[in-house]
């Protein structure tokens, strides 16, 4: 008797087993990213979204493309997004970057824009509620830049 108990818990498991598996390959799983065009489009809880502008000059190849500037929109507490900053590329080359310390480009409201001394990119944010930091970095070329 506690031979055939256990053997029929065994085939329950067995089964729950086969249930979560067949579920989990109908049932389509959320992909966990926002597709906005945002540089950090797996981090859904930044307090900014990166995003990276582009024009394409020559109507005949839609595949090319000339990088126009980085955007920074803070995202407040219900979700909605504020423009924080423009920089465009010609600012960007002006500015340059030092290979032997990170350079500020520009700061306003908290928000920073900066380049590392490698030559990527890197925001920080305001703090918040907890004093915590965010920071995010990418390098040209990279995530839709």
């Amino acid at each position: 008797m506690r031979s055939f108990k256990v053997i029929v818990i065994l085939c329950g498991l067995l089964l729950l087993g086969i249930g979560v598996i067949y579920a989990e390959e109908d049932e389509p799983v959320p992909d966990g990213h926002i597709d906005d065009g945002r540089v950090n489009y797996w981090d859904l809880a930044a307090p900014v979204a990166v995003y990276c502008t582009f024009d394409n000059p020559d109507s005949a190849d839609p595949d090319y493309s000339v990088f126009e500037s980085v955007e920074l929109w803070g995202i407040n507490s219900e979700a909605s997004g504020y423009h924080v900053l423009t920089v465009t590329s010609a600012e960007l080359d002006e500015m340059g970057y030092s290979t032997e310390a990170n350079t500020e480009i520009v700061s306003t409201d908290g928000f920073s824009l900066n380049r590392g001394t490698d030559g990527s990119f890197y925001v920080v944010s305001p703090s918040d509620s907890e004093g915590k930091v965010y920071t995010f970095s990418w390098e040209r070329g990279d995530l839709n830049c």
